[in-house]
């Protein structure tokens, strides 16, 4: 084959970014690129490749943006887009830029009206800046004159602007001198936004909602990296500080994490009960009553003779109408004690690194309480493992089968997780570059793709869309996602369920899937309820970290007989 041959195929293919033609004294190639790889993290597919043209679409003067690469002076450097056009001069561009004081307008020196500039000769550039005293632009009309400083003069063989269109990029020599590798090229436009608002709009009626879908149905991946769903995240995912408070994170979730951190820090406590609830004997440290202005800052006393004392958890509340710390060394389960009422919190150690997830509510509602039921779709939510996991389940269970002395139970807000690749995420898809490519697929814990129109076979669950000269271009070559499409699924269930629904209890449903056990906290050894009534000496429970009861302690001590029902993470058999 032939360059000119090369080329054609890829004008011709809606896809097509780059291509690459080889020749040598046997034989050619033509090769059409996959995507384009801007992570420097980017996988093994990714490959330096120094003989690569890339396909401009839509090239004329009037609207095609210009690129200007200068290693000695960043200040010239950047984008030049159409300004407008001057019926004596011709068409001149204006630099892409934030502030007023970054714009450079890039236009026809004109020998007749300008200055002399060294270098400059008929048919140069030149960049000058604007002044907005005497430049006068009607660019309706067609009428410019520029009269703001030139900060420089940029000149070629056959004119910079010509030779770039002709070529796709031209050396470029500024003020006479060649030094300095200066490279004008065609500036293909970047990609905005990826517009799903359509497919999710579809998801949300297909599901029912009517509030918005705070994950979004449509999970993005960048296919050159080594992570999954860079531009995606689920409410229990933990989220990179550059995310910032943009959904599914929450504000609230932002603001806790450590500035500076990139949400990789040791929380300073972590509340996990409101209420009646605190912990087992066998791990109370102490009991501190609180008088005066320290029963007026409860709280903070408490976080802070907790520190001093090294302990891991501590009640903060009232107990007998006094103001009290109650401290703990490990709490194993969590034991109601009437009369009480407060807040018990968890505090971390200080090498106990963890990260906030993105909405602890949304995460638990969708997620996390599904899964502690066994009614999820057997697809796991990412994010994990959560510090005090095994409280906030035994507070839930407690809340659902209506226990007494709750007043809120909190959700996991703080996890550990093996896979540290959230911190890559990146937060939306504009200004992604021409040539890249996302793949689309569905949030697979709740959706599943289906196809617009008929076929032979399953439909695909994924779409590939490449970004070419400004717009995203799906694999069958239709700008958008035209047709790629996610369902909500749904769950079979009996009909007991409707009526649980209907009162707002449908979590019951699922609760003969659980086999539960109730203890009675005595000391120096709690005591487990059996099936016939009588109490069984209960020993210590397996280890949780954090979590795990110590030995009990055999020199006597106070008794309780506070009731607790602690789920069993086992499951009944069928």
């Amino acid at each position: 084959g032939t360059e000119p041959a090369c080329r054609a195929l890829c004008r011709a293919t809606p896809t097509c970014a780059h291509f690459s033609f080889d020749m040598n004294s046997t034989n050619s190639s033509c090769t059409i690129m996959g995507a384009l790889c801007t992570n420097a993290t980017s996988n093994a597919l990714c490959a330096q490749n120094s003989n690569v043209q890339e396909k401009v679409l839509k090239c004329s003067e009037s609207k095609q943006c210009l690129r200007i690469h200068y290693d000695f002076n960043w200040d010239y450097s950047g984008r030049y887009c159409p300004k407008g056009y001057d019926d004596h001069l011709g068409e001149f561009y204006e630099r892409v830029s934030v502030t007023p004081q970054d714009v450079l307008y890039l236009a026809p020196w004109d020998p007749a009206r300008d200055p002399p500039v060294p270098g400059c000769s008929l048919g140069a550039f030149v960049l000058r800046k604007p002044d907005r005293a005497t430049d006068y632009l009607d660019l309706e009309n067609s009428v410019v004159e520029l009269n703001g400083e030139i900060v420089a003069c940029l000149t070629s063989s056959n004119g910079i602007v010509d030779d770039a269109f002709d070529h796709g990029f031209t050396s470029v020599a500024i003020n006479g001198s060649n030094t300095g590798n200066v490279v004008l090229r065609l500036a293909n436009p970047r990609c905005q936004a990826l517009n799903i608002s359509t497919r999710t709009a579809e998801a949300e009626a297909d599901s029912g909602s009517t509030e918005g879908l705070p994950i979004s149905p449509l999970a993005i991946d960048d296919p050159t990296t080594n992570w999954t769903n860079d531009h995606w995240m689920h409410a229990c995912s933990c989220f990179p500080e550059s995310w910032g408070p943009s959904a599914p994170v929450t504000n609230d979730a932002f603001v806790s994490i450590l500035a500076g951190s990139n949400n990789w820090f040791t929380p300073e406590s972590v509340l996990i009960v409101e209420g009646e609830f605190v912990c087992e004997v066998a791990g109370l440290i102490e009991v501190l009553a609180l008088e005066g202005e320290e029963a007026e800052s409860v709280k903070e006393v408490c976080l802070s003779e907790c520190k001093k004392r090294s302990c891991r958890f501590y009640f903060a509340g009232t107990g007998e109408g006094t103001a009290q710390c109650r401290l703990y060394s490990s709490c194993g389960y969590l034991v109601r004690d009437p009369g009480t009422t407060g807040e018990l919190v968890g505090v971390p150690p200080a090498t106990a690194l963890a990260c906030h997830i993105a909405d602890p509510e949304l995460c638990w509602a969708t997620s996390g309480r599904r899964e502690f039921l066994e009614a999820d779709t057997g697809v796991a939510a990412p994010g994990g493992p959560y510090l005090y996991m095994d409280l906030y389940q035994q507070c839930d269970m407690k809340y659902i089968s209506e226990q007494l002395g709750i007043q809120k139970c909190h959700v996991p807000a703080y996890a550990q997780p093996a896979d540290m690749t959230w911190m890559y995420k990146v937060e939306g898809t504009a200004g992604l570059a021409h040539g890249n490519q996302l793949e689309v697929s569905c949030w697979e814990e709740r959706y599943t793709a289906v196809t617009q129109e008929p076929t032979d076979g399953p439909p695909a669950q994924s779409e590939t869309l490449t970004c070419i000269s400004g717009d995203w271009y799906d694999s069958s070559g239709m700008v958008g996602l035209s047709s790629f499409s996610c369902s909500a699924c749904f769950q079979v269930v009996g009909t007991r369920y409707s009526a649980l629904r209907s009162s707002g209890k449908q979590e019951i449903y699922f609760l003969p899937s659980k086999e539960v056990q109730i203890y009675a906290d005595a000391s120096p050894q709690p005591y487990r309820v059996s099936k016939d009534g009588s109490l069984n000496l209960f020993g210590p429970l397996p280890g949780r970290g954090d979590n795990a009861i110590p030995e009990p302690d055999n020199g006597g001590g106070g008794s309780s007989t506070s009731l607790m029902m602690r789920s069993a993470i086992t499951t009944l058999p069928a």
